[in-house]
């Protein structure tokens, strides 16, 4: 167990909205490190199938919408802030550690929501935070099926599958592993008259590596920002209707996805010639005949299509004209046979689009009806309400201020974050071997009497079933 239940209760119960001016100092620190824990445990109890104490404490002391606030306050940080060059270099050269650590808190909360919002009462639990939910979620969508589109077509050289320096960018640590090891050997190939073992060179290829790291926890980002944006299409009926209005009108999500089938960013063709798909947030090879197998993350945005265009009360709220007709339509041609069987859902999206070729769309035009809808006001109010020329300045005298100590407690405390045996069974994905202090040992059973059996079953008429064991 990576977090006990009465530890996470006490986490949860002391969460608590931050601002943006704390970024980075211990007390935001501390509790960056609580939701690390806390993510951990929730994967745990989902790998093991075990209660979610996690989720059932978030929900509980009404936590999930400051979940949602810590993540629009760190985009936000990392967009203004970090964003800097001068703080992103100080970062990257003298607070590695506890710089990554920072930025990585969107990825863990991300992940940690990924978990939680599986569950419908989950995410009505949100409360009026799922707007800002709803809009960061589309935010990384768009960025995603950008960045796989320029990727694709060639025409960037700084993309998320793209190192700064036209490098790639590493989805994995084993990626990571091999993208240093290749800079390495290109650094000895280079030759000592070049003077990269100077400090400058060193911070040079600190703020690599840093940018590197930027761009690999962006990507994850907007992976899990998929799998959220897809529970919340699923459990739309169940949520307070601004969050429909906001799905179909404002941010028109089933032509938005529908770039992500096009050009499926979790599909790529390395250098080689051999494809490659990402699961488990790991990219592996896949053999060129079962290139049409669906992988988790590539039933996403068709489920998202699902549950928007085939549910009566959301198709009801979303009408067709032209544009929209002929921007779903792209779809049809991936609907065969092999995605069909592996998702029979799809045959009832498949009929959906059949209707829709037939059908008589107008032309789109502007909406002149009066809507009043729910605004998402947070995100709006931190952007205006916050000075970021004093936090950059606060951020370099201040937080960042100095070097980095090996020796701090917090640091050591981040650094081994990931050293313990059940965090590293539950990355890997083996079991973690019990502890034998702590295993009950079951009493031996009693020896059945001769010419009795050992247990017998007593079927009652209200259909309970009681156990019979000998006396």
């Amino acid at each position: 167990m990576v977090f006990p239940a009465a530890d996470a209760e006490r986490a949860v119960e002391a969460l608590h909205a931050r601002e943006a001016a704390e970024v980075g100092n211990p007390g935001w620190m501390r509790q960056h490190l609580a939701l690390q824990r806390l993510n951990l445990q929730a994967h745990e109890s989902v790998q093991s199938n075990s209660d979610n104490f996690v989720l059932d404490a978030l929900v509980t002391f009404d936590k999930l919408g400051v979940i949602v606030h810590e993540l629009l306050v760190i985009e936000a940080w990392r967009e203004h802030v970090l964003s800097d060059p001068a703080v992103l270099k100080r970062v990257a050269t003298h607070f590695s550690i506890r710089g990554y650590h920072t930025v990585f808190q969107e990825a863990a909360i991300c992940n940690l929501l990924e978990v939680v919002l599986y569950h419908d009462y989950a995410a009505q639990a949100c409360g009026d935070m799922l707007l800002e939910l709803v809009d960061y979620c589309c935010r990384r969508v768009r960025w995603l099926a950008s960045a796989a589109i320029r990727a694709r077509q060639g025409g960037a050289q700084e993309t998320a599958l793209r190192r700064p320096g036209g490098r790639k960018s590493a989805a994995t640590a084993e990626d990571a592993d091999e993208l240093d090891q290749d800079e390495n050997a290109r650094r000895e190939n280079a030759g000592g008259d070049s003077g990269l073992g100077s400090d400058d060179d060193e911070a040079a290829q600190c703020l690599e590596d840093f940018k590197r790291q930027l761009s690999d926890i962006e990507w994850r980002c907007s992976v899990a920002a998929v799998s959220i944006l897809r529970f919340l299409c699923e459990h739309v009926t169940q949520l307070p209707l601004g969050v429909m209005t906001r799905l179909l009108d404002t941010h028109d999500v089933p032509c938005l996805v529908i770039p992500l089938i096009e050009n499926p960013p979790w599909t790529r063709r390395t250098e080689r010639g051999t494809w490659e798909k990402l699961k488990d947030h790991k990219w592996a090879q896949v053999p060129p005949q079962d290139l049409l197998l669906l992988t988790p993350l590539e039933a996403q945005p068709w489920l998202v299509l699902f549950n928007l265009l085939c549910e009566g009360e959301v198709r009801s709220r979303y009408p067709f004209h032209s544009f929209r007709k002929d921007s779903i339509l792209r779809i049809r041609k991936y609907l065969n046979p092999t995605l069909v069987d592996q998702l029979p859902v799809l045959s009832d999206l498949q009929r959906t689009l059949d209707e829709l070729v037939i059908m008589d769309a107008p032309p789109a035009t502007k909406d002149s009806r009066f809507v009043m809808e729910q605004v998402a006001e947070v995100r709006d109010k931190l952007l205006a309400s916050t000075d970021w020329s004093a936090l950059k300045k606060a951020a370099l005298e201040d937080i960042f201020a100095g070097k980095e100590a090996r020796d701090d407690p917090l640091v050591l405390e981040l650094a081994g974050l990931y050293g313990d045996d059940h965090v590293e069974a539950l990355l890997s994905g083996t079991p973690a071997e019990a502890d034998p202090a702590q295993e009950v040992i079951a009493p031996p059973a009693a020896p059945a009497r001769r010419g009795y059996p050992a247990s017998a079953k007593l079927f009652l008429q209200t259909g309970a079933i009681i156990d019979l064991a000998p006396v």
